[in-house]
């Protein structure tokens, strides 16, 4: 799985940034935004997102296994 984005050179233009991150990676990143969201937010239960993606990431696993 790869992230990209555009961030600013020192001349102002845009270049092109690629960072490959393993799906692990990505589901812990994604983690990280929900309890940030809910710390700050409360939109969502806690429990409930980190429940569904510690089932994501069992999916990933047995499928990989």
């Amino acid at each position: 799985m790869e992230l990209k984005s555009l961030p600013k050179n020192e001349n102002g233009l845009d270049r092109k940034v690629t960072i490959s991150v393993t799906r692990r990676e990505m589901l812990l990143l994604e983690l990280c935004i929900s309890v940030a969201e809910h710390r700050y937010a409360k939109s969502d239960s806690l429990s409930t997102a980190i429940q569904r993606l510690t089932d994501k990431l069992a999916a990933g696993q047995a499928q990989s296994a």
